[in-house]
């Protein structure tokens, strides 16, 4: 599983697993439904 970082509320990260990051995306989007666009610029894949 892949490891991803996202930040909401600004500078307060967020770890996530995932086999990939299109299912983060989704997580993403039904997490913060209100507020996608701000989050989904902040999501990084950690090496």
């Amino acid at each position: 599983m892949k490891k991803y970082r996202y930040e909401f509320p600004p500078l307060e990260p967020h770890f996530v697993e995932s086999p990939s990051a299109d299912a983060v995306v989704r997580y993403v989007r039904r997490t913060y439904p209100h507020n996608f666009d701000e989050v989904l610029p902040t999501l990084a894949e950690i090496p």
